[in-house]
């Protein structure tokens, strides 16, 4: 089907250009502001042609997980959270194979309650992930609730309990997460208390 060639063609041009973008994005975040938003643009441009490739003749897309994850957090960091935020909600509804990876890059472009609200979602099955990886969703919904500009320590608390209560074997990765946002805030002895429960 030459329609179809032609589509995932311009999907891997678009999938190789949003990669390039992303190393630029890296570097652009520390640069000037015009060019942070040219950046942003060219970011957004990229992704509605990606966007309306697969919705014009549907088709498997290579990489469009590692791609969108990629594009998610370039645009989060270029300053487009809200842009960034909808993208897997777009994607997923015409009918590109979203996953993993694009979904712990949205739970870190989404504000605290609704990044507890998308891991609800997706917990629930509503996105249709081959594969729900708890450990990994919840290390990024902790991280998003510690590294808040006022951290959500209670909401942080009741989700990592959330997490040991359906049979999520915490690592040190979402304790030190814990442990961090304690410290923090200064309550020190609370710290101390997850370091020691996490040594036992």
């Amino acid at each position: 089907d030459v329609e179809a060639e032609t589509a995932v063609e311009v999907g891997e041009l678009v999938v190789s250009t949003l990669g390039r973008l992303c190393q630029e994005a890296v570097q652009t975040r520390r640069g000037s502001t015009s060019r942070s938003i040219e950046m942003a643009v060219a970011l957004k441009a990229s992704v509605e042609l990606l966007l309306n490739t697969v919705h014009a003749r549907p088709c498997d897309l290579p990489q469009a997980d590692r791609t969108l994850s990629i594009a998610v957090r370039a645009l989060t960091m270029t300053g487009q959270k809200q842009y960034a935020a909808k993208l897997l909600e777009r994607a997923h509804k015409i009918g590109v194979a979203v996953g993993r990876a694009t979904a712990c890059a949205t739970i870190q472009a989404l504000e605290p309650d609704d990044a507890v609200a998308f891991v609800r979602r997706v917990q629930q099955g509503e996105y249709g992930f081959h594969a729900w990886d708890p450990l990994r969703f919840y290390s990024a919904l902790l991280d998003v609730l510690a590294k808040s500009t006022c951290p959500r320590i209670d909401l942080l608390t009741r989700c990592f309990r959330e997490m040991r209560a359906t049979g999520v074997r915490a690592d040190e990765v979402t304790y030190n997460t814990v442990i961090n946002a304690y410290a923090r805030i200064g309550k020190a002895e609370e710290a101390i208390k997850w370091l020691e429960e996490m040594r036992t």
